[in-house]
Formats: C-alpha cells, structure tokens, sequence
C-alpha cells in the first residue's frame, strides 16, 4: 500500500537524536519498504483477528486530518482482558543483516484499577494468542501501561519493574509516534517514542529483546475491558534498516558487578545508565561504586554519572560486624486435612514443616542460628482441637504431638482413629532476637463422615452451622481467588465467578457466619458448592443477610462467565433491596406484596425439582415467622444444573452473610398425603369423569413436587384412562374408554417415589362379570415342603354391581390373553374351586386367567387377569415380549412396589439397552430407586446383582440409613462391600432380612438383573456370643479383647459358649450399621447365639438424649430376628486422666468413673426396663458400675497387692489410661481390663456376670465344673457333674483351681452332657 498523501518527507541533517525521532509519518525513499498499512481504503478490518471481543474491532475517523482512518479496539462493557492481533506475512518479516525497522502511530487510554494495557510486537514463532490474558513471553518489544499510571513500561511485560519507562508521556497524550531499530544478531531493539511531531521524546533507548526469534510475527493489542478503555493503531510500516537514517547515537556497554554477579545494559553516548541492579546486600553496608579499576574515587549515585565509553561499575561493601539477620518469613507446610491411625491404637503421623527465612535468604533453624541469637524458642499448638474440659488434651485424647525439641522446625501430630471431627488453627509461635514470630495454618481433621442418606450438603464430616467452628477459625478465608475450588475448611464451598472477591468466618453477637464479599460493581462473585444433577427434587435450606443486592443461582456449570457454552441458570433468586424475586416473580404473603429488609437475617428455603422443571422459595424470619412466598414457578430454561451458588450478579457489589444451610432430598411425611377424587362412582352410560388431587409434603411440612406417575391397579380393570394435568400432574382427570367394565378400581398415584391409593367404582346399566377374589402375583415358595396359593372367583353383576348369581367359568390362558395355557410344572388350577397352587418346582411365568359367563339375554361375558407367577430372580429392563430371560420375573418401569404383589420399584426409573431373552445384562434399568422384594422374616440372602452405580441396603431410618454396599476404593472402613464400578457388573452380598422386605436402594445406577437365595443356618454345638461395640471393647488390652484371646482361661465361661470380640474402634451407633460391622454379627448369628449390646456410647455421632433409643431398640430388634438371645450392659468407665480427674477422689480414695450420660441412663437403661420380661432379653451387666466397685476394694485393699498407700494403688489403676476412653493398649498396664474382667473382692467381673446371666435365664438342673491348672495357669484337668441348682455356690477360683456352675437353657447344647 502507498502512504497517505498527507504524509511529509523531512529530509536534512539535523541532530543525532533527532534524526532518529523526526520519522513521524515519515518514509525515506532511500529505505526499502517491505509492508505498510495506513487503513484509508479500509472498510473493514481484515488482517485483524480476536478471539472474544471481534464486535469491537472497527475502522474509525479522527478528527486529525493527519491520522483520519485507523483501526480502532474499544472494550467497554464488562470485566477482565480482551485481545486483537494483526499476523503480518512474509514480506513484513524480511531482514538485511538481520535488522529491520518498524514505525507505527498509537494511543491507548488510562485503565484506572483495571486490568493493565499491553502493546506486544511477537515473533513469529508464536501461535495463537490467548484472547483474555495478558502476554509475557517471546516478545520483540513491549509497552504495558500498569493499573492506575499514566506512563508505559518498556519490555517489563507485567509493569512491574519499571527500569525502561517513558517521560512525560500520559494517556492524554494522544498519539504516540513508536518506531523500534530491531537487530535480530544481538536481540535489541533501539526504541524510540515520540509525539507525532518529534517535539517531545518519551523514550529513546536501547533494549533487550525478550526471545531469540528472527522475525516478527503479529503486533498484539491486550486491552482492559472498562468505559473508557479503547486502543487506536495507524501508519504501520515495516521496512529495511538504513545506516544514514537509523544510525542514531552511539551507544555504550555499560557491565555492572554487584556481589559478583555481572550484568549489561546498552546505554546512549554521554546519557546516565538507566538499569542500575539492586544494591541490597544484607549485613554489608554499601561503599560506593568502583568505575573501571579506579579504587580511589568512589561514585555513590549513578544516575547523573554520564557514559562516553564502555563502562564497568563494581558495587563496593564492607561488612556490617552488628548484623544479625532477622527473620521476614515464617510459613508452615503440611495438610491441611489431617489423616487417623487405622485403628484407635495407631496414630497416623500428620507432618508439619515450619521455614524461617531470614531477609537475607537464610534458612534458619536450630543448627544455621547465629550463635549470638539466646532465645530461639518455638511453641507448636492447635487452637480449636483442645476438646476436653479446657485441658492440653487435643482431640478428645485422640491427638498429639510427637515428642520434640522445643526449637524444632519440624513437628508430627499423631491422631488415632476417632469418631469426632475438629477444625482448626495450627501454629508456631517462634521467640527470635527479643522478637515473637507467628506462622499459622488452618487444619482439619474429619474423623465423622456420617450423614443422612438424603443429604447432600454439608460436605460429610462438616457442620451445617458455623457456630460449630472454634473461636480460632473467625478471620479464615475461604479460597480465596481459587475459583471452584474445594476448600477444605468449610466442606465444599469455594470461590468462583469473574471477580476476585472472598468469604470469610465472621463472628458477630457469638453467632458465627460466612460474609461473601464482591469489591468491584463490574464484574460478578459467587460462593459455590458443587451437586450432582439432581433427578429429583432437592431442598436448600439456608440463613441468608442480604446487607445490599444478592442472589442466589443454580447453574450447569460453574459460575464464571455467562456467555460461556452449554452455560445455563434454571433457578434464580434475587434480592434488589427490597424484595426477594425467584425466577422474576416476587414473594408475596396470601397475595399482598413482601418487603425483605437489608440487614436482616431471613431463612430462605428454595425448592428446585427437575422432574417437573420448577421451583419454588418459602422464606421465613429467624424466630419461624412466615415472611412470604412463591407459588410453583418453571424453570427459565432446560438444564442439568450442577452448581449451587450465593453472592453476586454482574454489577452488583457489597456483602451477603451466610449461616445454617444444608441440602437435601425431602422425605415425605405419609400422614400428609392427601388423595381426592370429585366423585367416587362413575356411570359408564352416562360418561362420567372425575378429576383427582393429590399432594404429600415433606417431614419438614413442605410440598413433595416431583411428577406425579397414575395407574390403575387392578389388571381386569381395563380402559379406564386418566390424563395429567399438563401444567400441574399432581392433577389428572379419569374418563372410561369403550372397554370399560363394571367394577371397583384401585387408583394409585405415586409422587416421588411415595404412593396413595384410592377406590372407584365403576356402574353400567349393561351386565358384566367382575372378579371377587383375584391375585396378580402369586409367589414360589423357598421351601420344598410349601405349597403356595392363590384363589379366584367372579361374578355376573348388574349395572348396580349387584350378583346375579350366574354359572361362571375359570379357565388359564396364555399371557396375552388369547390362546388357552398349559400350566408348566409346578403350578397347577383347580378350576372348580379357582385355586392356583405353586411349589418350590415351579419356574417365573406368566399367563392369564379367565371368567367367562352369560348375560340375562344370553350374551357371552368375559373379564380377566393377568397372573405373574414369580420367584427371587428379577430381569430388569423394558418388559417387552421375548426380552426377559428365561427362568426370570420382568421388572420394567410400570411394575412399582405394592404389598399385593410382593415385589417392584419404588421411584422414578427408564428402561435403556437393547432388550434380549438370551442375555440378562443387555437392558436395565436406570435411575435412583429403590427395589423390594417380599422374603421370610430372620433370614440371611445370598443376593446377586448386577449394577453399576450405588447400591445401600436394609433402610432403616435417618440415623440407620442403610449398610453402604459399594465404595470408590477398597479401604477398611467398611465390611460386606465392593467396590464401585462404572460398567455393569455382577456383585454378590450376604443380606440378614430383619424384617420380611428386602430393600436395596440405587443411587445413579444401571441396574440388569437381581436374584435373591436363601442361606439355611442350624444351631451350633456350642453357642457363640457375640459383641456390638466400639473401640472402648475392640481396642487391644480392653476387656473384651482380652477376653476373646484368652477365653481359654475361663473354662466356666467356654463350658456354656465361645466368645467373639466385634468391636470396632471409632465407631457410633450410625457407622456401626451403614459400615456393616453390625450385618458382620447378623449374617454370623445362628440360633441361639448370645449378643451383647452396650459398649456403644463413647462417640455420640451427632445423637444427644432421647436419639440413642430408636437406634439401640433396632439393634436388638435385629438381633432377635435373626434368632439370638441378648444381654445388655452398661459400657466401661471414664479413666481418671487430665481433663476428667473427677473420676477418683483422693479424699475419699474412690473411683466413680461410671458413666451416666444419655446413651446410657435415656438409652440403654430405658430398654431394659422396657423390655426385661422378655425371655430373649436375657439380662443386664452394668460393666461401669462393676469396674467402680471393683477398683475400689482393690484399692482398699492396697497393702495386700504391694502398694504403699490408697493412692498409689489407684495410680496403678490410672496408669493403664491412655485417655478417658481406653486402656490396657500401647503397652500400658492390663490392671484395669483384669479387674474388669475378673472382678475384685465381693465385686463381679464381666466373666462372672457372664455366667451368671447365662444360668440364671433358665431353672433347670445344672453342672458343677471342677478345672485344675499348673503353676503356669495352663488347664490340666476339667471334671463336670450333675448337680441342682440349690447346690449352685458362687465360683471360687485360687491359682491352681476353679469351681463353678453351668446352668443349661433352651435352645443350647452344652459341650459336656448332663
């Protein structure tokens, strides 16, 4: 392209700074051009590319005839960095001894407190550049204009050392004439910046390049997205390098040495050096500068020193003898997520690293400290992990800290395995040279990961209410400027959105809360936790202040910028200050307007259900006033949403406070479910209808809005067609087709997986057959010997319903209902009674059975039904004919769970896959839902399944929510698991059935095929006792433990039954069931074993008063079922340690370590008086009571066992306490668990408790046991005779005999015979 014609040619000799800086529209024809572009045929801006912002590129006219038409980038809405870039060709990237020169005219304008500005000229072997962010690499030269400055920065690409920088130039400027002398041999560009006139120099000076490249590439405009942030680019011209035009003034090496290191710079002839090194050089003090090898004449500032030759300058020190570095860093290492022991005997070692860095760069520790240095000291704690009674007791006694110097920089916390979680601060306090030091960092340690199976947030292991939090943890900043992070400290949450706002605990009144904080209007600021697509209605509950504009949003992905693909937001709350808007709808109280105040905390309570795509918000003040509402309203558009997210839109700026939330699937409070029909009888001459209602809410009284799914169901009672609302399905309305029949119907509505019925009868004025006993599901029995049955009868009726008393005829077609049906073996019909029998031998089928008979004006009348003759294999899948395997009962979406037929789904389900009779797996079911199948009460189920996805069974309650039957990884927190899989795969499970429903409950699942066997348990030779505990029995040296070692020891005991330690340390009543550990005890029990109940309390797993009973009722309930007896006990004492000295008087020299805390006194205690007179409740042991009484007269008895005096003794007793909970283990004394064990004086131990429960359970004759032991307690001979029970004497044990009783009872077979 020509230049303009405006351009002038100035030609003349002038100065040599002038000559360089005149060049302002200027070519020289002496200068070979290789490409120019001045823009004024340009109509619109080819050769221009930009990734995210194309709109704003455009060709525009200045009102300077000299510049007229150029190329204009102007950002001005939203946040963040846009960028546009020219790529230059071959020809602009030609070279002559490997320089050439490029001039061009811009302006770009002040970015405030935004991004920074960037004008990057890069090399060719650059790509793509990015189309938001800031460049820093393989640049030619570059100007950057830093937040808030009005000058530019030469080749420090992020402005942040400011060694080349323009004079005098601003953004007021206007246009700035640039024109850069590039040598490509020595990777320099002599730059030079001018106004257009060359009047004003802004800079002239040589510098480096910032690549190795050899050519140019493409001239890139980053720009700060604000009002008033635009760039303007003109006249660019690249052309050859010309001595007599570009020679300019000479220039000089100018090498620095500053401790040694030497650097260069290329600095103008007789101009001061410009990049003067860093002359820090701590604990030396500076001298002067050195010029060439002058020692003598010292220069102490360089910037007015002018260069005429090359130069060396060498930075001159001498040593600073009072120097004593001090420390500028302390920052400590390790993870923030503390990890336990395996078992509450091994601690897990948490290692934490603390780096002192002196301002000198020294590391300092212990070993590299000045020796003049008397104080170094350094105190490790954990604020907020010290748990019990104000005490240096970390964690409950669970933690801490590894013995170590007190100058140690590196430390380990040691945590057993506990069911308790801590948050806190851990820190080093460092005492150094008269000054105190403070590293911290926040840790957790999560040892409760227990929670409802319906919920969904919080996080497992984390409160719901920041109350919860210690003191040390107001101030913590949650991830900040991570965006979608999961931060540790506050279970999920993390921060997201376009602005680098934060949240942070506050502490205000003593209620603590997060405040989300977004500093800047323009840009947008969300506190974010990420769910999974929900399939079904979820609730958010939460305490919200709103102290100024707020919203809260579900997305389909984080929450960053809203033009971004597949970017969806459903559901959208707003606050604008005066009122809360969901979906643009305002709350409102019984139809009146609502005003929400700022400042004020509100709970909010917002409903989102994807099966029906709608939403809606309650919102109450904090003493439960009802504030306002929403009606159902329908999502803004279709989504799979996976973020929820409180804080800020675009625009909008202040603080949102934020308490108290959790998020869960509602349960439905059954008592609530409403089903009405307008009218309950419909006459099929008349062509009645009828409209139905149904609605059912949640345990927390609010609406269950999932799609309502209606059915008829009766078989035989066909065409009867009911149409859903299309707006609302809770609503629906019955017609009667053409095949309509007389008769009573069963109308079912299932809203989420919960069912209602209601009946409608059905009147013709013509005749027809009714059924008046059918069955649609008949059983095969498990057992041999069992026959099942199933009666059938029907009726001629009148149009009123009424029994006309006519022959009818019962006869067996096939399933289809059209060609009469052979019945296989094992099922037989007796049509003259209408009875089907099924046995064991019978296989799945299904077929129909038919009434038919004659109306009063001899008109054939028939009605049937259809008959599923099924077993405990179930194909799952489409239900399409030929598609289920043989030998296999159909289970397809329509076949829900109802007592009659006596298996199905509860849920919402889709068939997928390609049906096939030859193979089980090739379709299936998807969804969250739960399958039940009808089984014999007490018994145990070998259950294959084949799945992907998670699967829990035996449902229980909220506390018991199931055993956890797939886990990501194999790990020894749970028994009777596997391991999750992403493909279809077969699993097998033990499954004891307490009750006479087997429930197994997917989440996120492909389920293909269930069978379900029955295991056969007999009686063993001897009974076996098993123990429900945690790990204040299943720890080493604890009672228990001990005792399943050594019961060889205790031959009155082995005589009646063998023992089973199944503690299981760390554990609560919850993860005692969901873990399995009680199935383990299920599945083992046979009839007439032994379980004792009650070493159970120690961790409370969130339950407080009354909330121990249900549970331990269940764990009875279930023990029984299964076919044992049970013993309760009371569970061990408190061990007098630091924190619970309470627990021996030294006045009175007594222990009373007895707990008596709610588990115990309104939950263990409760069930026996409950509960005593039931045969199988065999007894209670107060195993604390015990321990007390027994310590106590060992203690009294202290001169005979050794001890000096009361006190001493009952150190011996203390000394075997590790902590409150535990003792005998780490290699502690067995004292304690001995004189639980074996009793002490008149106290009974646990064996002699044991025993004697056992023989008290029943009156009959009993056996005396005379054992013999060596010196080393070995038995040598057991001798037993008949004996009564008048002649029973408490035991007496020496140390080479014992003589006891044994009192036999029902249901146990003693090892030696009467």
């Amino acid at each position: 392209m020509k230049m303009k014609n405006k351009l002038k040619k100035f030609l003349g000799v002038i100065t040599a700074i002038s000559l360089s800086l005149q060049m302002s529209f200027v070519i020289t024809a002496g200068a070979a051009e290789y490409f120019s572009i001045n823009f004024e045929a340009a109509s619109d801006t080819t050769g221009w590319t930009s990734e995210y912002a194309s709109g704003n590129m455009s060709i525009a006219t200045d009102t300077d005839s000299k510049i007229n038409k150029y190329f204009k980038f102007a950002n001005t809405n939203g946040s963040g960095t846009r960028n546009a870039y020219y790529t230059f060709g071959a020809d602009a990237q030609t070279t002559e001894d490997n320089k050439s020169v490029i001039e061009f005219d811009f302006y770009m304008t002040n970015t405030g407190n935004e991004n920074i500005n960037q004008l990057v000229l890069l090399d060719s072997a650059i790509g793509k550049p990015k189309g938001n962010a800031n460049y820093s690499g393989n640049y030619i030269f570059s100007f950057t204009q830093p937040k808030n400055t009005d000058s530019l920065i030469i080749n420090s690409i992020d402005g942040s050392s400011a060694s080349y920088a323009t004079k005098e130039w601003s953004n007021k400027s206007g246009w700035t004439h640039a024109k850069a002398i590039m040598d490509f041999a020595e990777h320099s560009s002599t730059i030079t910046l001018s106004s257009p006139d060359g009047e004003t120099i802004y800079f002239d000076n040589k510098v480096p390049m910032g690549t190795d490249g050899t050519a140019i590439g493409k001239l890139l405009i980053c720009e700060a997205r604000k009002s008033t942030a635009t760039f303007g680019i003109d006249n660019i011209v690249v052309r050859a390098y010309d001595s007599a035009l570009d020679a300019g003034s000479a220039y000089y090496t100018v090498t620095y040495d500053v401790k040694g290191n030497t650097t260069e710079e290329a600095v103008k002839g007789n101009a001061s050096p410009l990049n003067i090194p860093d002359l820090t050089n701590y604990g030396y003090i500076f001298k002067g500068w050195q010029v060439n090898d002058d020692t003598e004449n010292l220069i102490n500032d360089l910037k007015e020193y002018k260069i005429t030759a090359d130069t060396k300058f060498t930075a001159v020190y001498e040593k600073d003898t009072e120097y004593i570095e001090p420390i500028v860093s302390a920052e400590i290492k390790g993870n923030s997520l503390m990890t336990f022991g395996d078992s509450p005997d091994t601690a897990a070692e948490n290692k934490y690293t603390l780096t002192l860095t002196g301002e000198a760069g020294t590391i300092i520790t212990a070993e590299t400290i000045d020796s003049r240095i008397e104080d170094f000291n350094i105190e490790w704690d954990i604020d907020g992990f010290k748990t019990v009674n104000d005490t240096d007791k970390y964690c409950d006694s669970y933690g801490e800290f590894a013995e170590h110097t007190n100058s140690a920089t590196e430390v380990s916390f040691m945590l057993r395995q506990c069911d308790f979680n801590f948050y806190g601060k851990l820190k080093a306090t460092v005492t150094y040279n008269g000054e105190t030091i403070e590293a911290s960092i926040y840790v957790a340690a999560t040892g409760d990961k227990s929670m409802a199976d319906n919920q969904v947030f919080p996080e497992a292991g984390y409160p719901s209410d920041f109350d919860e939090y210690p003191d040390s943890l107001v101030g913590y900043t949650a991830l900040k400027d991570t965006y979608g992070g999961n931060d540790i400290m506050v279970g999920g949450w993390g921060m997201s959105g376009s602005d680098s706002g934060n949240a942070v605990i506050m502490k205000e009144d003593n209620n603590k809360f997060i405040r989300i904080n977004c500093p800047t209007s323009s840009k947008s600021h969300m506190f974010t936790n990420s769910i999974e697509v929900p399939q079904k209605q979820i609730i958010f509950e939460q305490n919200i202040r709103f102290n100024g504009n707020g919203c809260i949003t579900l997305t389909s992905k984080q929450p960053y910028w809203t033009d971004k693909e597949g970017y969806t937001t459903p559901v959208t709350l707003e606050f604008d200050g005066t009122t809360i808007k969901l979906n643009g709808i305002a709350i409102k109280n019984n139809d009146i307007d609502v005003t929400v105040n700022k400042g004020r905390w509100y709970k909010i309570v917002l409903s989102a259900d994807k099966t029906t795509e709608s939403c809606f918000v309650k919102v109450y003040d904090l003493n439960g006033q009802f504030v306002g509402e929403t009606d159902s309203i329908a999502w803004t558009e279709n989504s799979e949403p996976t973020y929820y997210s409180i804080g800020f839109a675009n625009k909008q700026t202040g603080t949102v406070d934020f308490d108290a939330y959790r998020a869960y699937y509602p349960a439905a409070d059954i008592s609530t479910y409403t089903l009405n029909i307008s009218q309950e009888t419909l006459s099929i001459p008349n062509k009645d209808t009828a409209t139905l209602s149904a609605s059912v809410k949640s345990k927390e009284g609010y609406n269950i809005t999932g799609a309502a799914e209606w059915s008829i169901l009766e078989d035989d009672m066909q065409d009867i067609i009911i149409t859903p609302d299309v707006v609302d399905s809770h609503k629906a309305t019955i017609t009667l087709g053409e095949g309509a029949s007389a008769g009573e119907a069963t109308v079912q509505v299932n809203i989420g997986g919960y069912t209602k019925t209601v009946k409608l009868n059905i009147t013709d004025s013509a005749e027809s057959i009714k059924f008046t006993s059918s069955q649609g599901s008949v059983a095969i029995p498990l057992d041999e010997k069992s026959v099942t049955t199933a009666k059938y009868s029907a009726a001629v009726i009148n149009g009123e319903g009424a029994d006309l008393g006519r022959n009818v005829t019962l006869e067996i077609y096939d399933r289809n209902n059209v060609n009469k049906y052979t019945l296989p073996e094992g099922i037989s019909f007796d049509a003259s009674k209408g009875i089907v029998s099924v046995t064991s031998a019978a296989v799945p089928c299904v077929f129909t059975v038919r009434a038919t008979g004659e109306s009063s004006d001899g008109k054939t009348l028939s009605r049937s039904v259809k008959v599923t003759v099924h077993g405990l294999s179930f194909d799952f899948g489409s239900g399409e004919d030929e598609s289920v395997t043989e030998g296999y009962t159909d289970v397809n979406p329509s076949i829900t769970y109802t007592e009659q037929r006596g298996y199905g789904i509860e849920g919402s389900v889709k068939s997928e896959g390609a049906p096939s009779i030859d193979n089980a797996t090739s379709d299936y079911l998807s969804g969250d839902f739960t399958f039940k199948a009808k089984v014999t009460k007490g018994k145990l189920y070998k259950v294959k399944v084949a799945f992907s996805g998670d699967l829990v069974s035996e449902y229980v309650s909220e506390a018991l929510s199931g055993h956890e039957r797939t886990l990501e990884a194999e790990g020894t927190t749970h028994t009777g698991y596997t391991v999750k899989t992403a493909e279809i795969t077969e699993q097998i499970y033990d499954i004891p059935v307490v009750d006479d429903v087997l429930d197994l409950k997917f989440t996120g699942a492909k389920v293909a095929y269930i069978t379900i066997e029955k295991v056969e348990k007999t009686a063993a030779e001897k009974p076996n006792i098993w123990s429900v505990g945690d790990s204040t029995i299943g720890n080493s040296g604890s009672y228990a433990y001990n005792l399943a070692r050594d019961q060889a020891n205790y031959p009155e005991l082995t005589a009646l039954a063998d023992y089973h330690n199944n503690g299981k340390g760390s554990r609560n009543l919850k993860t005692y069931y969901t873990q399995g550990w009680l199935d383990n005890i299920l599945i083992n029990i046979r009839p007439g074993d032994i379980v004792t109940i009650g070493n159970m309390g120690t961790n409370p797993g969130g339950m407080s008063g009354t909330q121990f009973k249900a549970p331990l009722d269940y764990y009875v309930d279930a023990c029984l079922a299964m076919g044992a007896k049970v013993i309760l006990t009371s569970y061990t004492p408190h061990g007098c340690v630091e924190g619970y000295e309470y627990v021996y008087d030294k006045t009175t020299h007594t222990f009373h370590g007895c707990r008596e805390d709610a588990y115990d006194s309104l939950g263990i205690r409760v069930i026996y008086e409950e509960r005593k007179d039931d045969p199988d409740i065999l007894g209670f042991i107060d195993i604390g009571l015990n321990a007390d009484n027994a310590f106590n007269e060992y203690v009294a008895d202290y001169a005979k066992n050794g001890y000096e005096n009361e006190d001493a003794a009952a150190k011996a007793i203390m000394d075997c306490f590790g902590d409150h909970n535990h003792y005998g283990n780490g290699g502690r004394s067995q004292l304690a668990g001995d004189l639980m064990l074996n009793g002490y004086g008149t106290a009974p131990g646990i064996v002699s408790e044991l025993v004697r429960v056992l023989t008290e359970s029943t009156n009959k004759p009993c056996v005396k046991i005379e054992a013999e032991y060596d010196d080393n307690g070995t038995l040598v001979n057991l001798t037993t005779t008949p004996a009564k029970v008048s002649e029973a004497q408490k035991a007496e044990r020496s140390k080479n005999s014992l003589i006891t009783y044994w009192y036999s009872f029902e249901n146990m077979r003693p090892v030696i015979s009467e």
